[in-house]
């Protein structure tokens, strides 16, 4: 007899572009950098995990943003997106 599997949920897709064009709209607005919480909120990113992942990425590989891990708000925007 074959076990039954929960069906699996789609995996979601974030745009690094998105999250990027997210922190430079808050840091404009607010003149600080959005925490982790509010840039899951402006994204829609479910978890902390994935939000840090992500601005991992976005320091490590595409270096468009700097942060101090374990600091809240050190996040700094040091370039443009780069074009396609």
């Amino acid at each position: 007899m074959a076990v039954k599997q929960a069906p699996r949920h789609p995996r979601q897709v974030y745009d690094p572009r998105k999250i990027y064009d997210e922190i430079a709209a808050y840091i404009n607005t607010n003149g600080y950098a959005p925490s982790v919480r509010e840039l899951m909120a402006a994204t829609g990113i479910a978890s902390p995990a994935t939000a840090h992942d992500w601005l991992h990425r976005l320091r490590d590989e595409y270096k468009v943003i700097t942060f101090r891990d374990g600091m809240p708000r050190t996040l700094r925007i040091i370039a443009d997106w780069p074009e396609d």
